[in-house]
Protein backbone atom coordinates (compact mmCIF):
# COMPACT_ATOMS: atom_id res chain seq x y z
CA UNK A 1 0.00 0.00 0.00
CA UNK A 2 1.31 3.47 -0.84
CA UNK A 3 0.63 6.35 1.49
CA UNK A 4 1.14 10.22 0.85
CA UNK A 5 4.04 12.21 2.60
CA UNK A 6 4.61 15.93 1.39
CA UNK A 7 7.49 17.16 0.23
CA UNK A 8 8.73 20.82 0.18
CA UNK A 9 12.09 21.87 -2.39
CA UNK A 10 13.92 25.07 -1.72
CA UNK A 11 17.58 25.50 -3.09
CA UNK A 12 19.57 27.73 -5.07
CA UNK A 13 18.55 26.26 -8.03
CA UNK A 14 14.85 24.96 -8.45
CA UNK A 15 13.17 22.37 -10.59
CA UNK A 16 12.83 24.74 -13.43
CA UNK A 17 12.88 27.69 -12.01
CA UNK A 18 15.73 30.28 -12.29
CA UNK A 19 16.02 32.40 -8.98
CA UNK A 20 16.02 36.21 -9.93
CA UNK A 21 17.97 37.55 -7.03
CA UNK A 22 19.69 36.50 -3.98
CA UNK A 23 16.65 37.82 -1.67
CA UNK A 24 14.58 36.07 -3.94
CA UNK A 25 13.27 32.23 -3.00
CA UNK A 26 10.71 29.80 -4.18
CA UNK A 27 8.82 27.10 -2.52
CA UNK A 28 7.43 24.50 -4.21
CA UNK A 29 5.19 21.70 -2.43
CA UNK A 30 4.87 18.26 -3.99
CA UNK A 31 3.07 15.33 -2.47
CA UNK A 32 4.36 12.20 -3.03
CA UNK A 33 2.99 8.43 -2.29
CA UNK A 34 5.43 6.27 -1.01
CA UNK A 35 5.32 2.60 -0.62
CA UNK A 36 5.60 1.28 3.00
CA UNK A 37 5.28 4.39 4.52
CA UNK A 38 4.47 3.41 8.04
CA UNK A 39 1.72 5.14 9.82
CA UNK A 40 2.84 7.73 11.90
CA UNK A 41 4.67 9.17 8.79
CA UNK A 42 1.68 9.52 6.41
CA UNK A 43 1.30 13.33 5.96
CA UNK A 44 4.76 14.31 8.14
CA UNK A 45 6.48 17.00 5.75
CA UNK A 46 10.21 16.70 4.74
CA UNK A 47 11.81 19.88 3.66
CA UNK A 48 14.90 19.27 0.99
CA UNK A 49 17.58 21.91 0.46
CA UNK A 50 20.77 21.86 -1.64
CA UNK A 51 22.84 23.34 -4.02
CA UNK A 52 23.27 26.58 -1.73
CA UNK A 53 26.71 27.79 -2.68
CA UNK A 54 27.35 31.26 -2.29
CA UNK A 55 24.06 32.21 -2.31
CA UNK A 56 22.72 33.72 0.77
CA UNK A 57 19.10 34.93 0.64
CA UNK A 58 18.63 37.92 2.53
CA UNK A 59 21.28 39.02 5.36
CA UNK A 60 22.74 35.87 7.40
CA UNK A 61 20.39 33.94 5.44
CA UNK A 62 17.11 35.36 6.99
CA UNK A 63 15.01 35.03 4.22
CA UNK A 64 15.73 31.37 3.77
CA UNK A 65 15.48 30.04 7.52
CA UNK A 66 12.35 32.23 7.24
CA UNK A 67 10.60 30.10 4.34
CA UNK A 68 12.16 27.39 5.72
CA UNK A 69 10.22 28.17 9.43
CA UNK A 70 6.69 28.51 7.52
CA UNK A 71 7.04 25.52 5.71
CA UNK A 72 6.81 23.73 8.82
CA UNK A 73 8.69 20.95 8.22
CA UNK A 74 9.08 17.56 10.53
CA UNK A 75 12.46 16.92 9.04
CA UNK A 76 14.98 18.50 7.21
CA UNK A 77 17.08 17.20 4.31
CA UNK A 78 20.43 18.87 3.16
CA UNK A 79 21.79 17.21 -0.14
CA UNK A 80 24.93 18.52 -0.86
CA UNK A 81 26.98 21.69 -1.93
CA UNK A 82 26.38 23.72 1.17
CA UNK A 83 29.24 26.04 0.08
CA UNK A 84 31.40 26.27 -2.86
CA UNK A 85 34.73 24.37 -3.16
CA UNK A 86 36.89 27.49 -3.24
CA UNK A 87 34.97 28.81 -0.20
CA UNK A 88 37.32 28.96 3.16
CA UNK A 89 34.87 30.79 5.73
CA UNK A 90 32.35 27.91 7.11
CA UNK A 91 31.51 30.05 10.16
CA UNK A 92 28.62 31.45 8.11
CA UNK A 93 27.20 28.02 6.91
CA UNK A 94 27.86 26.13 10.29
CA UNK A 95 25.42 29.06 11.84
CA UNK A 96 22.64 28.88 9.04
CA UNK A 97 22.47 24.86 9.81
CA UNK A 98 22.49 25.60 13.46
CA UNK A 99 18.81 27.25 12.67
CA UNK A 100 18.14 24.98 10.43
CA UNK A 101 18.76 22.24 13.13
CA UNK A 102 16.15 24.23 15.59
CA UNK A 103 13.43 23.97 13.05
CA UNK A 104 13.01 20.41 12.52
CA UNK A 105 15.95 17.45 12.72
CA UNK A 106 18.59 18.01 10.48
CA UNK A 107 20.22 15.76 7.97
CA UNK A 108 23.61 16.54 6.02
CA UNK A 109 24.58 14.34 2.56
CA UNK A 110 27.81 15.73 1.18
CA UNK A 111 28.11 16.84 -1.93
CA UNK A 112 30.96 17.18 -4.74
CA UNK A 113 31.87 20.74 -3.73
CA UNK A 114 32.48 19.59 -0.31
CA UNK A 115 34.39 16.37 -1.15
CA UNK A 116 36.51 19.12 -3.08
CA UNK A 117 37.90 21.01 0.14
CA UNK A 118 37.83 17.61 2.76
CA UNK A 119 39.70 20.10 5.10
CA UNK A 120 37.03 22.18 4.97
CA UNK A 121 34.23 19.64 5.19
CA UNK A 122 35.93 16.96 7.74
CA UNK A 123 35.82 20.52 10.06
CA UNK A 124 32.17 21.44 8.88
CA UNK A 125 31.09 17.87 9.85
CA UNK A 126 32.75 17.91 12.91
CA UNK A 127 31.19 21.02 13.99
CA UNK A 128 27.44 20.33 12.83
CA UNK A 129 27.55 16.54 14.61
CA UNK A 130 28.36 18.61 17.97
CA UNK A 131 25.44 20.56 17.60
CA UNK A 132 23.28 17.84 16.66
CA UNK A 133 22.94 17.63 12.94
CA UNK A 134 23.06 13.88 11.46
CA UNK A 135 25.82 13.82 9.30
CA UNK A 136 25.08 10.56 6.26
CA UNK A 137 28.19 9.40 4.76
CA UNK A 138 27.82 6.04 3.29
CA UNK A 139 25.85 5.02 6.60
CA UNK A 140 21.61 4.98 7.14
CA UNK A 141 20.04 6.35 10.20
CA UNK A 142 16.49 5.12 11.60
CA UNK A 143 14.37 8.17 11.86
CA UNK A 144 11.65 6.87 14.02
CA UNK A 145 8.29 8.19 15.54
CA UNK A 146 6.48 6.01 18.10
CA UNK A 147 7.25 2.58 17.45
CA UNK A 148 7.23 3.28 13.60
CA UNK A 149 10.51 4.16 11.38
CA UNK A 150 11.85 4.52 8.23
CA UNK A 151 15.65 4.62 7.39
CA UNK A 152 17.26 7.25 5.13
CA UNK A 153 20.35 6.37 3.64
CA UNK A 154 22.97 8.93 2.53
CA UNK A 155 25.79 8.80 0.47
CA UNK A 156 29.44 10.09 -0.16
CA UNK A 157 30.57 8.72 -3.73
CA UNK A 158 33.87 9.23 -4.78
CA UNK A 159 35.06 12.01 -6.86
CA UNK A 160 35.31 10.42 -9.84
CA UNK A 161 31.57 9.55 -10.15
CA UNK A 162 31.05 14.02 -9.95
CA UNK A 163 34.30 14.88 -11.91
CA UNK A 164 37.24 13.93 -14.06
CA UNK A 165 40.51 14.58 -12.68
CA UNK A 166 40.69 18.32 -15.24
CA UNK A 167 37.50 18.99 -13.37
CA UNK A 168 35.37 18.41 -17.06
CA UNK A 169 32.37 16.17 -16.79
CA UNK A 170 32.39 13.94 -19.79
CA UNK A 171 32.37 10.18 -19.68
CA UNK A 172 31.90 9.70 -16.21
CA UNK A 173 31.14 6.51 -14.57
CA UNK A 174 27.49 5.60 -13.13
CA UNK A 175 28.41 3.83 -9.99
CA UNK A 176 26.89 0.14 -9.94
CA UNK A 177 24.93 -1.74 -7.79
CA UNK A 178 27.68 -3.39 -6.03
CA UNK A 179 29.58 -0.71 -5.76
CA UNK A 180 26.73 1.35 -4.10
CA UNK A 181 25.96 -2.24 -1.91
CA UNK A 182 29.83 -1.99 -0.96
CA UNK A 183 29.07 1.75 0.88
CA UNK A 184 25.72 1.08 2.11
CA UNK A 185 25.17 -1.98 2.48
CA UNK A 186 22.51 -4.23 1.72
CA UNK A 187 18.67 -2.55 2.57
CA UNK A 188 16.21 -4.08 4.02
CA UNK A 189 13.73 -4.08 1.17
CA UNK A 190 10.60 -5.15 3.62
CA UNK A 191 11.20 -1.33 5.09
CA UNK A 192 10.52 1.83 4.04
CA UNK A 193 14.01 3.34 2.69
CA UNK A 194 15.15 6.32 1.72
CA UNK A 195 18.01 7.36 -0.29
CA UNK A 196 19.96 10.60 -0.26
CA UNK A 197 22.69 11.20 -2.59
CA UNK A 198 23.93 14.81 -3.64
CA UNK A 199 24.45 13.83 -7.22
CA UNK A 200 22.51 11.51 -9.49
CA UNK A 201 25.14 9.48 -10.29
CA UNK A 202 23.55 6.55 -8.14
CA UNK A 203 20.06 6.50 -10.09
CA UNK A 204 20.39 3.41 -12.64
CA UNK A 205 20.84 1.01 -9.38
CA UNK A 206 18.23 2.61 -7.01
CA UNK A 207 15.48 0.17 -7.98
CA UNK A 208 17.53 -2.91 -7.23
CA UNK A 209 18.71 -1.78 -3.71
CA UNK A 210 14.50 -0.86 -2.60
CA UNK A 211 14.14 1.83 -2.65
CA UNK A 212 10.95 3.82 -1.55
CA UNK A 213 12.18 7.69 -2.34
CA UNK A 214 14.54 8.65 -3.59
CA UNK A 215 15.99 12.52 -3.05
CA UNK A 216 18.85 14.36 -4.82
CA UNK A 217 20.70 17.71 -4.97
CA UNK A 218 22.81 18.00 -8.54
CA UNK A 219 20.76 15.66 -10.92
CA UNK A 220 23.09 16.56 -13.86
CA UNK A 221 26.83 16.22 -13.82
CA UNK A 222 27.96 20.23 -13.46
CA UNK A 223 25.89 21.75 -15.80
CA UNK A 224 21.57 22.24 -14.94
CA UNK A 225 21.05 21.51 -11.27
CA UNK A 226 17.56 20.62 -9.53
CA UNK A 227 16.85 20.96 -5.70
CA UNK A 228 15.02 17.14 -5.81
CA UNK A 229 14.72 14.43 -7.97
CA UNK A 230 12.11 11.78 -7.10
CA UNK A 231 11.15 7.85 -8.07
CA UNK A 232 8.73 6.31 -6.56
CA UNK A 233 10.11 2.37 -6.82
CA UNK A 234 8.27 -0.65 -7.38
CA UNK A 235 7.20 -2.51 -3.99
Amino acid sequence: MSYKLPLFAAAAFLGGYMLISNRQLRVNEYELKVSKLPENFVGKKILLLADLHKKRYGDNFNNLVNSCIAAEPDFIFFAGDLYSRDETDMIPKLALMKRLKHIAPTYYIFGNHETDNMDNAEALALKLTECGVHILRNNMEQIKIGEDHINIYGTQLPQRFYRNEDFSHHDLPQITKDELTKLLGEPDRSECNFFAFAHAAGVPCLCGLGSRCDVFGSLSRGSYKIAFYWRNTFS
